[in-house]
């Protein structure tokens, strides 16, 4: 069976519509489509049984009702939607009529609805929305301001169901199910009701047709329309040119193409081309045009030129007219020898006829003005026992063929008026190269064996520059011959390193500055100097669909087309391209684009007398004229889809797609969007470019995902900027934008920087203040310290000569001169004099060594022995690891202990009196010194005192008070402790004075000192 769409016409072309049905597995909630609209900012809304469809082109997002969220949609059986100017969708559903806001994706209760039961809507503009309220007329709203102006007539037909509202100039017109019209003048409010005709018609849709005719459809096969300018109803003439045009249900006009849509229940798709005068009709499983089902409900246009089918059962279709750039030339059939497979090569004969070389078919000749294929095969005409054709040049009346295996053949086709040459050059793929003479068929070999370089070096093309060189394609390199038959390598050098892929050669072409360019097997393309010096490669890294690089047509000097392995190639290039690496213009087509498969064939292409250019390839040819390869004139249109906080979706009020900012808090950095465009059927061939400004420098390309993420992005203003390229590579001028804003943390924002300065200031002033209180506290407390000390000083070295001793002492030695005892009175006056002397020389030191102190004590004891006549004994007892003359201690420190020892315990005791005093150490830091007596104990020594009312001793107080001052600000601390000694029966025994020295702190005083 022949498949064969040719050539370009004018008019509608359904050839050249690529086709794309959408059911579930694409994401549609339901296949009954029950009505379809585009709203203001281009998505397409899709009504089913079961949801509601947002569709972008690419990607469906449903909305149903939900028993739990009270703005979700009343239900999901949606039977009509009309989609306006504004953000509105008007609905008619099972449960009535509902208004949906396409921002913020939830149905809305205005007071309108409140207030009146509407039916159906048109809407004009925001501010002039026309609701039927049925039985009663029309209302005139504006959804900006919530105003309601009233147009009820008696006029209404109350028997009958309205179809539709339309609008045109200043008059509104309610079409009803009898077929019948009200008018309304807006600007007089002024009704008029036009009957239908014929009784008892039911009509099932109405639309304005190209010239504003209302065309009123009808299940049963009436087709009528209504002229508003005289109000007169007539049969429609379309009726007359396909019989077939019945149960139409759906009318549009699409004013780009010029065609008035009409789809049928039962008889497919009809399109009424206005250019051509012609009815087409569309039917499933038909090759002009394959539809999903003939069982239609809904046909719709959008902006942009795409017709959407919804069908009863099968989805929808949907028609892009700007993909299939090309026609194929196919053949199919149950025989091989019969089918288009596996072009090798492409003629033309004078008649404009394409011959074909094949490998399976033999030779082929097509008849473009009959769409006719003609067979030349071993089966048949061609008496050769080869089909595999792999190479065919014509030369006069003689087609020469090449084959696989079987050398030449020639065929006198008798049609040709060239001029002949002597030489045809014919190579192989492992027997090197011949030189044919055709009028003499006289052979001439270049042999492996006499050219070592064609040895397993199988040859590829032949090509004659404009120079007359024979360039000759291998597939390790790039020969020429020269007209003596010398045979010289041309690339690679001996010295080049950059080889690999661009070596094996497919195909040659010399531009206008007699630069050649090749196709490779795997490098793409490589071009060179006239010397073969490599200029530039072009590849899969500058967009090129792929590297496999089989042909190359120059439709001018700029713009050239090439064959691949993954479809075909427009390279739009200049000098700079090549002189200064920039990049060219690349347009890639595939088998979506209407080629014969995205595989051609090395060596099947060639240009045509008029100026169109056939390439060859696995399932047929394609034919086409350079310039009508159109770009598609629509600008792409991209919108962010999605905005993710750390992988969690944005909790917004109306759809991300609606908001021109986005604010953050100061934690919420990492972010990530994704991005779509409206109304592109091949979504993968959709090129993108984004920024983030404040964050990204330059534009990055993006060709395989649609989607970036950020993290731990700084506080502030940014602007996400993303724009797209259709399949064409035609950028939009302009470009989708979101300002994001992520607050400054409190502790990052200028108040409280400037609050934190300032209490910085205020607190280092405050630490200054602080410390200048302390430093005069401390040096207040020093001078009274010192003042105390000294006092306390003071008040020792009084202790120790104070007026009752002296007087004490030297009536002593008065006493000893009256009984003239020289001797006793000269020893202590002498003993006495040491004495005062130590004092006084030691109360010039705060701290003397512990030698010294024992000695003064020593002295003061033997004194006050002799005044009492050695009543009491004394010893004084150091540990082995006490050296008395490396321990410093306070100066003055331990006499008044002794002195009260003495006075309140050993004088008031009779009997034996003894005084102990030993020092040791508690531990390397401590020197412990024990002033131990055997008198009548502090409780009863008190007592007597108390009678007897001696002088007071102030040796615990003067101690005390001295080690206190000492210890000031110091840890550890000395510390003096009383014990009373007891016998068993509880007595005293006597007293005990511990004074703890911290040595360490005494020692460093001194060396500070």
């Amino acid at each position: 069976m022949v498949c064969l769409l040719t050539g370009y016409t004018q008019g509608f072309q359904p050839e050249k519509i690529y086709v794309r049905n959408i059911q579930l597995k694409e994401g549609l909630s339901q296949v009954v489509v029950t009505d379809m609209a585009q709203d203001a900012k281009g998505f397409i809304w899709i009504s089913t049984f079961d949801g509601l469809n947002r569709f972008d082109g690419n990607y469906m997002k449903v909305f149903r009702h939900n028993p739990e969220d009270p703005r979700s949609l009343p239900s999901s059986k949606i039977h009509k939607l009309h989609a306006g100017n504004g953000r509105f969708l008007y609905l008619l559903s099972s449960d009535g009529f509902h208004i949906f806001d396409t921002r913020q994706n939830q149905t809305i209760y205005p007071s309108v609805l409140k207030k009146y039961k509407l039916s159906w809507v048109l809407e004009e503009t925001e501010s002039k929305v026309w609701f039927h309220i049925h039985g009663k007329g029309l209302l005139r709203y504006n959804s900006l301001t919530e105003e309601v102006i009233e147009y009820f007539t008696p006029l209404i037909p109350k028997e009958t169901d309205l179809l539709e509202i339309l609008s045109y100039g200043n008059k509104i017109f309610s079409v009803f199910s009898n077929g019948d019209v009200l008018e309304l003048d807006d600007n007089t409010g002024k009704f008029q009701l036009f009957n239908f005709p014929i009784p008892e018609s039911v009509f099932t849709t109405a639309a304005f047709d190209k010239y504003h005719q209302i065309i009123l459809g009808s299940i049963s096969g009436e087709l009528y329309q209504f002229q508003p300018s005289n109000h007169q109803f007539q049969q429609s003439p379309l009726l007359a040119l396909n019989q077939k045009l019945v149960a139409v249900n759906s009318i549009q006009y699409d004013s780009r193409k010029n065609i008035l849509l009409l789809s049928s229940y039962g008889q497919g798709l009809f399109v009424y081309d206005y250019t051509t005068s012609k009815l087409f009709q569309l039917k499933k499983n038909e090759h002009i045009l394959p539809i999903a089902a003939n069982y239609c409900l809904k046909i719709f246009a959008d902006r942009s030129g795409f017709i959407y089918l919804g069908y009863d059962g099968s989805g929808l279709d949907v028609f892009d007219p700007y993909v299939k750039k090309f026609v194929p030339i196919v053949r199919k059939d149950s025989d091989d020898t019969k089918t288009i497979k596996f072009v090798r090569k492409i003629a033309e004969d004078d008649q404009g006829n394409l011959i074909i070389g094949t490998a399976g078919s033999g030779l082929v000749r097509y008849t473009k003005t009959q769409n006719h294929f003609e067979f030349f095969s071993f089966k048949n005409l061609l008496n050769l026992s080869e089909n595999y054709i792999i190479e065919m040049i014509r030369i006069g009346s003689e087609l020469w063929l090449g084959f696989n295996g079987n050398g030449i053949a020639v065929v006198d086709i008798n049609t040709l008026q060239q001029k002949k040459k002597n030489r045809i050059w014919v190579g192989t793929r492992e027997n090197g190269l011949n030189l044919i003479d055709s009028q003499r068929k006289v052979i001439r070999q270049f042999t492996a064996e006499a050219y070592p370089f064609f040895k397993n070096n199988g040859l590829r093309c032949l090509y004659q520059t404009r120079e007359g060189v024979i360039l000759i394609g291998t597939e390790k390199g790039i020969y020429q011959i020269d007209e003596q038959l010398n045979i010289t390598r041309l690339f690679p050098k001996e010295n080049s390193l950059r080889t690999g892929t661009l070596k094996s050669i497919k195909c040659f072409h010399q531009d206008y500055k007699g630069r050649i360019w090749t196709g490779t097997d795997g490098g793409g393309i490589a071009v060179y100097t006239k010397d073969f010096q490599l200029l530039r490669t072009l590849s899969t890294n500058d967009f090129l669909n792929n590297n496999v690089v089989y042909s190359i047509l120059a439709e001018n000097d700029s713009s050239f087309w090439i064959s691949t392995n993954a479809g075909l190639s427009n390279i739009q290039w200049n000098e700079s391209v090549l002189l200064k690496k920039a990049n060219p213009q690349i347009r890639n087509f595939d088998e979506s684009n209407g080629l014969q498969s995205n595989e051609f064939n090395t060596g099947a292409y060639t240009k045509l007398r008029d100026g169109r250019f056939v390439f060859g390839g696995l399932n047929g040819l394609n034919v086409f004229h350079p310039s009508e390869i159109r770009n598609n004139p629509e600008v792409p249109v991209v919108y962010i889809n999605e905005f993710k906080v750390f992988e969690n979706p944005l909790q917004t009020k109306e759809d991300i797609c609606f908001l021109d900012k986005v604010d953050l808090r100061h934690f919420e950095n990492s972010i990530s969007l994704s991005f779509s465009t409206l109304g592109f059927s091949l979504p993968g061939k959709i090129k993108y470019q984004y920024k983030l400004e404040g964050y990204d420098k330059e534009w990055i390309n993006t060709t395989d995902r649609n989607y970036v993420s950020y993290t731990n992005l700084n506080s502030g203003k940014y602007e996400f900027q993303v724009r797209c390229a259709n399949a064409d590579g035609i950028w939009s001028d302009d470009f989708s934008r979101l300002q994001i804003t992520i607050a400054t943390p409190f502790y990052k924002t200028w108040w409280f920087i400037l609050a934190s300065v300032l209490l910085a200031a205020q607190l280092i002033y405050m630490i200054y203040k602080n410390k200048i209180n302390q430093i005069r506290e401390k040096e207040a407390i020093r001078i009274q310290y010192t003042k105390e000390l000294a006092e306390v000083e003071m008040k020792a070295l009084r202790a120790q000569i104070n007026p009752h001793f002296l007087f004490n002492s030297l009536n002593s030695i008065n006493n000893f001169i009256l009984r003239n005892d020289t001797k006793l009175a000269s020893r202590y006056l002498v003993k006495f004099s040491q004495l005062v002397r130590n004092i006084l020389n030691n109360s010039s030191a705060t701290f003397i060594n512990l030698e010294e102190e024992l000695q003064t004590i020593e002295l003061y004891m033997i004194i006050e022995g002799m005044r009492f006549s050695n009543q009491f004994s004394y010893q004084i007892v150091l540990s082995p690891e006490i050296q008395p003359g490396s321990i410093r201690i306070p100066s003055l420190l331990l006499q008044p202990y002794v002195e009260n020892a003495i006075w309140h315990g050993l004088l008031h005791k009779e009997g034996e009196k003894n005084i102990v005093i030993s020092v040791k150490r508690n531990d390397q830091q401590y020197i412990c010194i024990e002033i131990e007596d055997n008198g009548v104990g502090r409780e009863k020594a008190r007592q007597l005192e108390s009678k007897t009312k001696k002088h007071k001793s102030f040796g615990m107080a003067l101690g005390e008070s001295r080690l206190r001052l000492m210890n000031l600000g110091s840890t550890p601390q000395s510390s003096v402790e009383v014990a009373d000694l007891r016998n068993a029966d509880g007595e005293a025994t006597g007293t005990k004075i511990i004074i703890t020295l911290f040595d360490a702190k005494f020692n460093q005083t001194i060396l500070n000192q």
